[in-house]
């Protein structure tokens, strides 16, 4: 039974049957998905629901539109998935998968932290924002006393970074901060 269903798939997946039955199927696989589209139907309706206005007209037209450009999105991230698999099987031939399986294992250990995946300019741009939120919060004078214990977490473990802590303790102004810890990290990169 199984090979007779594969048979028939492989047969019918290059002609326009085909590929208009794998365009319904990801359609509806993306609209049941229950991990991503079900459980956010609920919360949006409920929001919706809990507005002052009593036509539940627009809640349920805000559902619909939300779960279309969900739906949406993830037919398009598949498409861009399935085309770069077609692209990594013609240009590496058999060796596709093995590169693919690679390609997993890297991300794999660096989702359990195995692996370092923090970007020096991705940290960059955390710092800077955390620093932006703490004056906004806290106010600058203090913002910048409490930032500096921040700024050397956040450094630690980098080259220069004891000597990079030390300006940081005597800075006084967020400039100044912020050109202490671009230059750590820029060294990094080069």
């Amino acid at each position: 039974m199984l090979d007779f269903v594969t048979n028939a798939l492989q047969q019918t997946s290059a002609k326009p049957l085909g590929l208009l039955l794998a365009l319904v199927l990801g359609f509806l696989s993306a609209a049941t998905s229950a991990c991503c589209t079900l459980p956010t139907l609920g919360v949006l309706i409920g929001y919706s629901g809990t507005q002052e206005n009593v036509n539940k007209k627009p809640a349920i037209k805000k559902t619909i539109f939300f779960t279309l450009g969900t739906v949406i999105s993830l037919m398009v991230i598949g498409g861009a998935a399935g085309f770069v698999g077609q692209v990594a099987h013609v240009s590496l031939g058999r060796y596709w998968k093995i590169f693919a399986g690679i390609v997993l294992i890297i991300f794999g250990l660096a989702t359990l932290k195995i692996l370092p995946y923090n970007l020096p300019l991705r940290k960059f741009e955390t710092i800077k924002k955390h620093l932006d939120i703490m004056i906004y919060s806290k106010g600058g004078k203090v913002a910048l006393m409490e930032a500096r214990k921040h700024l050397s977490w956040y450094i630690k473990g980098y080259k220069g970074s004891a000597a990079a802590r030390n300006k940081i303790n005597t800075a006084d102004s967020y400039d100044e901060m912020i050109e202490i810890i671009g230059n750590i990290l820029l060294k990094e990169i080069l």
